[in-house]
């Protein structure tokens, strides 16, 4: 299987076999790790609402994002959409981000991990306790397919 960047990104998001290690899925990865890491840095002695955070959320856009039109909500750039008022308590996690869309009144507690190869949708006034792993990708089964190091969104 032969895929340009593109082809590749486009079969991840449409959950099917793609190569998790070609140069623009590492770029994207890097550029969520970059955000995740500033996201928790910031003062970890507030909880709940936190301005700094919000910021954040705010301001992050991911580079070169084209698969996903940017909206004006308050997570505008890492999330796919982000409904109004959502918290996450740091640390938080996050394999690509622009795969997750967030409905309104989320809350997630400490140590939430999202690996979002395929859509992760998360509706209105949902409540997540503490070390929550929400898992949207998948390996083949079989031994000769995890011989060929493709994965799949689930």
């Amino acid at each position: 299987m032969d895929l340009s960047e593109e082809e590749n990104v486009e079969r991840m998001t449409n959950g099917q076999l793609y190569f998790p290690s070609k140069a623009r899925l590492d770029e994207l990865r890097t550029a969520a790790r970059l955000w995740c890491r500033r996201y928790n840095a910031t003062d970890d002695s507030i909880t709940g609402p936190c301005p700094q955070r919000e910021e954040l959320m705010k301001g992050m856009v991911l580079p070169g994002r084209i698969y996903h039109q940017l909206s004006s909500s308050c997570c505008l750039g890492f999330f796919g959409a982000c409904g109004q008022g959502p918290v996450i308590e740091p640390p938080f996690r996050c394999e690509y981000g622009f795969n997750v869309f967030i409905g309104d009144g989320f809350y997630a507690n400490y140590e939430l991990v999202i690996l979002d190869s395929a859509t992760v949708r998360i509706g209105n006034n949902v409540l997540l306790g503490p070390g929550v792993h929400l898992y949207a990708v998948a390996h083949p089964r079989s031994v000769a397919g995890r011989a060929t190091c493709v994965e799949y969104g689930s």
